[in-house]
């Protein structure tokens, strides 16, 4: 090859390099130069351009001729940077913090009611206020990049930039462990992962059962360029560097998928979306199903890297939803909502509440301009950052529009598939049960990110159409911790811990003037707990004994018999972890039997000798135990007022309206006049209690249930003997009665000796639960 013929590869080679100034910009300056001098000037200018584009052109030529023959590969290191005399352009995570962004902040408080803000052509974000759009800033963390021959360059990241991955993957971890009071189970910060509660009733024939998954967290927003980096640069720090290439998004589809005739927003996005501060908040796109898996598989394992002591272990792992469970939490509170924002995209002023692609001539009066363009007339030109618009009614941004969330359908073989719509959606995408256009498809797109969600612990019913029940699916995690709980209540039991069981010593007693010898037994302090029941449960689960987990399964429907207001009840009772400490109720007579039979069982395996048996008490244990040892107390706290001598009430019940502050007597209907009726309802035949619900339930500091260990317990050691639940006793003729009255119960009905009130005990009740006894056996143990 001569020369000349070499030459002339160069030429060609430099006129197909891209300008690093456009001619947009070669443009303006031309003009301007035109507009400010004369004939000569313009000549010298031209002279001056023609002297220096050959220079320039002579220096692509060299730098073309030096890469040709130089005979070693060059490897382009992200951690080159672009330096000048007084700073660099590398931004570290910390910096980005620091750094106040160009572009609009949009959060749930500035958001409320407000006009969504505009991002118009370019990826610049405006409002109406804002006349020009501004470039966003030229500083750019390290990009991710592919280079010649398909070798990957690796991002290399300095010291700093770990650090502060390090901080901000903390920060993101913080939402998943929160609390360290319960270390058993999810430590979920619900402002960021707020919890879905779902338990609809169908009717199969004549039947009625339930549908439902267990309830569940998910991430309030989509999951942002920021969050997803971190997880990059951490699996980089790890030296993981195929799951990274994995998991890296393609940003080449920006130039693929982007709408006609905005080739150079296209390339701005491509160049910029994934890398540039000022997208930190704005969802990730272009990834995989397997990247986002992978970024769920690595925030729980993370999560769980955490001091266990302090925090304990995520008892359920972050996935992608199911999509039956992202329709739920995409509807809010309102169950007949057609999109995220309810049934309307817009709001009474006529702005667009959602994210996607309006018709073309769209007019609205929230954005000027806009009637031309198919796209800003919602306030977004292409995606907006994660937390705009209004939160649907469960504290959701984004549901529906802004970029198609993954999930899988259980009920089709898993396929997956993209729920909600996105910003190139049209508003019959954006339906909450509208067509996914995704489904059994799904590839990277522009279009397309995820939320992830967290299963959490219930033992809720979850019956489907078929009658078949959907038993809940442990994972190894929820496993494990389920084995650690029972062990401690196996421990307690073996040794009698005085602070679970009460030692009751043998004696007499005198029950309606009679006098009775209880021999001595072990009762448990406070009422069986929530925690406890759902333990036994999930070991009847993982021993494979399905029919015994049907017989115990509480009816938690038994709630809403006292009205629609306690629906919550039904569905966070028995699965949130506030009521892990509360007293078990809605169990029929065979689940507790069950109970005791297992309690028992899984002792005399674990330390191999027996304990007696534990049961529940009689009729006459239980009024001994409530005593006290002293026969004339008529309440088990020893005085004979529900009240001390501060006017505080010493159990839960339902306070009513005292003729004096010290005795017993309620109103009756006799004593009050005819104008003042109008205010009360009658409870029984000759008594009555006001009409507000609020003042009967809370004066005692619990509107239903409270904690089993809450007041002061008598004598024995006993907590709520009275009060909170009435429980379940064996009466003399071996059926079963209810004592010591419950949240529901007036004054009276908690007295040692009253009379049971309750009809068929042995069946789901919120009223009632139970708590366990055994026979004392001179072991030693005492």
């Amino acid at each position: 090859m001569d020369n000349s013929q070499r030459l002339n590869e160069l030429f060609n080679q430099a006129r197909n390099q891209a300008p690093k100034t456009s001619f947009e910009q070669t443009k303006s300056s031309f003009t301007t130069a035109v507009k400010s001098g004369g004939t000569s000037s313009l000549l010298s200018k031209i002279k001056s351009f023609k002297t220096l584009f050959i220079m320039a052109l002579s220096t692509i030529i060299l730098g073309v001729g030096l890469t040709y023959f130089n005979t070693t590969t060059p490897t382009l290191k992200l951690e080159n940077v672009a330096k000048s005399e007084t700073k660099t352009n590398i931004i570290t995570l910390e910096s980005i913090e620091k750094v106040e962004p160009k572009t609009a902040q949009i959060s749930a408080q500035k958001m409320k009611n407000k006009e969504p803000i505009v991002i118009k052509r370019n990826g610049i974000i405006t409002n109406q206020q804002k006349a020009k759009a501004k470039q966003p800033t030229e500083e750019v963390i390290t990009t991710i990049t592919d280079v010649v021959e398909e070798k990957y360059d690796f991002p290399i990241l300095t010291k700093k930039q770990k650090e502060d991955n390090l901080k901000q993957k903390n920060i993101m971890l913080r939402g998943l462990a929160r609390y360290n009071r319960m270390p058993a189970i999810n430590n979920i910060d619900e402002r960021i992962y707020p919890m879905v509660y779902w338990n609809k009733p169908i009717v199969v024939g004549k039947a009625t059962s339930i549908d439902a998954t267990n309830s569940f967290h998910i991430q309030s927003t989509e999951v942002s360029n920021l969050e997803y980096r971190t997880f990059l640069f951490d699996l980089l720090m790890k030296d993981k560097k195929e799951a990274f290439l994995k998991a890296k998004p393609n940003q080449e589809l920006w130039l693929k998928e982007y709408p006609k005739g905005y080739e150079k927003e296209a390339q701005f996005m491509k160049d910029n979306y994934f890398s540039n501060s000022e997208y930190n908040d704005y969802p990730v796109v272009a990834i995989s199903l397997e990247g986002a898996e992978m970024y769920c598989e690595w925030l729980t394992e993370e999560r769980n890297n955490l001091n266990p002591e302090k925090y304990g272990k995520l008892v359920s792992r972050v996935r992608l939803p199911k999509a039956k469970e992202w329709v739920q939490a995409a509807k809010g509170k309102s169950v007949s909502s057609i999109y995220s924002s309810g049934n309307t995209i817009k709001n009474e002023r006529g702005c667009y509440l959602v994210n996607f692609m309006p018709g073309k001539n769209t007019t609205t009066s929230c954005i000027e301009n806009t009637n031309e363009n198919a796209y800003a007339a919602d306030g977004g030109f292409s995606t907006v950052k994660v937390s705009s618009y209004n939160p649907n009614g469960g504290g959701l941004f984004n549901m529906s529009g802004n970029v198609a969330e993954m999930v899988y359908y259980e009920d089709e073989n898993n396929i997956a598939g993209a729920k909600g719509g996105s910003w190139m959606s049209t508003e019959e995408e954006l339906k909450i049960n509208g067509e996914d256009s995704f489904k059994g498809k799904l590839v990277p797109s522009i279009k397309v990110g995820f939320r992830p969600v967290i299963t959490y612990v219930s033992g809720g019913d979850c019956a489907i159409a078929d009658d078949e029940y959907r038993f809940p699916n442990l994972s190894p995690m929820q496993i494990e911790e389920n084995n650690k709980i029972k062990a401690n209540m196996l421990k307690d039991l073996s040794k009698f811990d005085k602070m679970k069981y009460a030692f009751i010593p043998s004696g007499e007693t005198k029950i309606k003037n009679k006098k009775v010898s209880i021999n001595a037994f072990y009762m448990q302090t406070t009422e069986v707990s929530v925690l406890e029941y759902r333990t036994f449960l999930y070991d009847l689960l993982i021993q494979n004994r399905k029919d015994d987990f049907l017989i115990a399964k509480p009816d938690q429907t038994q709630w809403t018999k006292y009205g629609e207001q306690l629906k919550p009840m039904e569905v966070n009772y028995f699965s949130h972890p506030a009521y892990d400490n509360y007293p078990m109720n809605n169990v029929s007579k065979a689940g507790v039997e069950l109970y005791c039979k297992w309690l028992n069982e899984e002792q005399t395996k674990m330390y191999g000798k027996t304990i007696n048996d534990v049961r529940l008490p009689t009729v006459e244990e239980w009024m001994y135990a409530a005593k006290g040892g002293k026969d004339t107390n008529i309440y088990p706290w020893g005085i004979p007022d529900t009240k001390n001598s501060r006017g505080c009430y010493l159990a839960n019940f339902k306070p009513g309206v005292r003729t004096n502050d010290c005795g017993d007597s309620w109103n009756k209907l006799s004593n009050v006049s005819a104008d003042s009726l109008s205010n009360y309802v009658q409870t029984g035949d000759d008594v009555i209690l006001p009409k507000q619900s609020k003042d009967i339930y809370s004066a005692d500091g619990g509107y239903y249930t409270v904690k089993v260990n809450s007041y002061s317990p008598n004598y024995f050691g006993l907590y709520n003997i009275s009060g909170n639940v009435a429980e379940m006793v064996i009466a003399n003729d071996g059926g079963l009665v209810a004592k010591g009255g419950g949240w529901n119960s007036i004054g009276q009905q908690l007295q040692i000796e009253a009379a049971n009130d309750f009809e068929n005990v042995g069946e789901p009740n919120a009223e009632i639960g139970f708590r366990v006894v055994i026979t004392y056996v001179n072991d030693k143990r005492n």
